[in-house]
């Protein structure tokens, strides 16, 4: 038995020349017989090759191409994000100097101390703006949270409350939530918000129920004080709708309800069902100029939310409705 020569070529697995169009494109290997291979002559198909075949894959230069565009998009992106997180950090700040003022709530500290206190907070004061001061001290009492908590608090409240109760314009209230001396409403209505947010939330539940206490007080003060005198204050409302919100969540439904019913007055007084006619009517009188669009959505939003509240309640415990749909004019 001889052994194979060394000279002898290897074997191929193809024969010479190159393979048909059509097996080409079916993806076949190719016998390369002429004129006809095998596959062409069983599917009746003309087989052509073709001569000259373009060079394969990309053209010369196209990665160096892409590789450029590539950069320049991580370029953008990371442009973006860095742009983003700006935005945020400043939100962020925004939030957190509402909240680094000392706070305003100083029933604890002594009476000497507590008036030197306004009086370096706000030195060009007057006489009747320290005498607000001290009423929304002695309003307040019972409820200091930290600056850090209130800022946790407003961030958790916009997070999870805001989805489905949509009433308050964020950056309007981080605007009044800076000032020292805010009215019992704005307070009560912060007090409101934040005892809402405890609800969602394992770490601030334990004071959910004092901030809910001291909503409930400072709007049943502000009824009493009540004359019926002057314009109904938005966050008066928005401020019942947060409350039937909690203690439909947090209490009981009756207590819940009950609530709903002097939120769905409010409304009423305040005829935020005609919000939409008589924007429309300021409009044609005096001009867009002069409207405060986001006191109008704000309003606008406040009923709409107080109308499905009516609604849920109707529907889970068949009660009659309170918002019909035919006061609400367009």
């Amino acid at each position: 038995m001889t052994a194979p020569s060394d000279s002898a070529p290897p074997s191929s697995r193809s024969g010479p020349g190159s393979a048909c169009d059509e097996c080409r494109r079916r993806k076949l290997r190719c016998d390369r017989k002429r004129p006809q291979c095998g596959v062409c002559q069983e599917t009746g198909v003309v087989c052509h090759i073709e001569p000259i075949r373009p060079p394969r894959g990309p053209k010369k230069g196209h990665l160096k191409t892409l590789q450029t565009r590539i950069d320049v998009l991580e370029h953008r992106l990371v442009g973006q994000q860095f742009s983003r997180t700006q935005d945020e950090q400043r939100i962020l700040l925004d939030d957190a100097s509402a909240f680094t003022q000392p706070p305003v709530y100083l029933a604890h500290l002594p009476d000497a101390d507590a008036s030197l206190y306004v009086e370096q907070l706000e030195p060009s004061a007057s006489a009747s703006d320290r005498d607000t001061c001290d009423t929304l001290r002695r309003s307040c009492s019972g409820v200091d949270l930290p600056g850090l908590v209130r800022a946790e608090l407003d961030q958790l409240y916009f997070e999870r409350v805001h989805l489905f109760t949509p009433i308050l314009h964020r950056r309007r209230y981080l605007l009044w939530a800076k000032d020292a001396c805010k009215s019992r409403l704005c307070i009560c209505l912060q007090h409101a918000m934040w005892a809402l947010a405890t609800s969602f939330s394992a770490q601030f539940q334990h004071v959910g129920h004092a901030l809910y206490r001291s909503c409930r007080e400072i709007l049943e003060e502000s009824e009493a004080e009540d004359e019926g005198a002057g314009t109904i204050e938005i966050e008066r409302a928005q401020a019942w709708i947060l409350v039937t919100i909690y203690e439909f969540m947090q209490t009981n439904s009756r207590r819940g309800w009950t609530s709903a019913g002097r939120a769905f007055r409010l409304v009423q007084l305040m005829r935020l069902y005609e919000i939409d006619k008589c924007s429309d009517s300021f409009v044609e009188q005096n001009g867009c100029a002069r409207i405060d669009w986001v006191e109008i959505e704000e309003k606008r939003r406040t009923f709409w939310m107080a109308y499905c509240i009516d609604r849920f309640i109707s529907l889970r415990n068949e009660y009659p409705l309170t918002l019909q749909e035919q006061v609400v004019r367009p």
